[in-house]
């Protein structure tokens, strides 16, 4: 005689307790992570302890850019459980129909935060305290949130040099050149700036 696993079919609902995608911050990967509650599978198992079973699974966002409503799609879902409880995973199987499914529009990848280094540009002096901006010039520079220096490799992010700060107007406090001979930094005012994505594509920070 054989004694075969009695199959597992998922309730696919999203939120509640039933199946819920984790937010998180962009980090240019598109992997995902989910919390299948035990609505999503109660009743399913016959008078076992399914406080002791988890899953197993791959899930990913559809695309890797910052926003919301992305479906994530989940593959290879499998029942493991603690140890000392393997035989409720043993007597059990993921059906066929639910190893793989996408939860639409469940997914939210947020914006990661930068610090931006503005630079206003030099000027001559001509009695006025604001400069002329060119159309799409980039008066910043991205630094890494976290230690605030130009090495994203530690963020993950592939292109930053592909971002540009762009603004509406710039100027210096006041419209004097400092005491002595020469150029001399001074503090000033950028106006309405923002990150642009050089290539057209998502802007993935604030």
């Amino acid at each position: 005689a054989v004694l075969n696993p009695a199959d597992v079919t998922l309730n696919v609902t999203v939120g509640g307790d039933y199946i819920t995608v984790t937010s998180k911050i962009y980090d240019a990967t598109n992997a995902a992570t989910i919390t299948i509650g035990e609505s999503a599978y109660r009743g399913e198992f016959h008078h076992d302890d399914i406080s002791h079973l988890k899953f197993s699974y791959t899930a990913t966002f559809a695309n890797a850019n910052a926003g919301s409503g992305i479906d994530v799609s989940v593959s290879e879902l499998a029942l493991i459980a603690d140890e000392g409880f393997e035989y409720i995973a043993d007597s059990y199987k993921i059906a066929a129909g639910s190893k793989s499914f996408t939860l639409k529009n469940a997914g939210t990848i947020n914006k990661a935060p930068v610090r931006v280094q503005l630079n206003i540009p030099e000027k001559v002096y001509d009695g006025t305290r604001y400069v002329e901006l060119s159309p799409g010039a980039n008066i910043g520079t991205l630094l890494n949130a976290e230690n605030g220096s130009t090495d994203w490799a530690a963020a993950g992010e592939k292109f930053a040099d592909n971002y540009s700060v762009q603004a509406i107007a710039a100027g210096y406090d006041d419209a004097n050149v400092a005491a002595g001979a020469g150029g001399y930094a001074k503090a000033g005012t950028v106006i309405g700036f923002e990150l642009v994505n050089d290539l057209g594509g998502a802007v993935n920070y604030y």
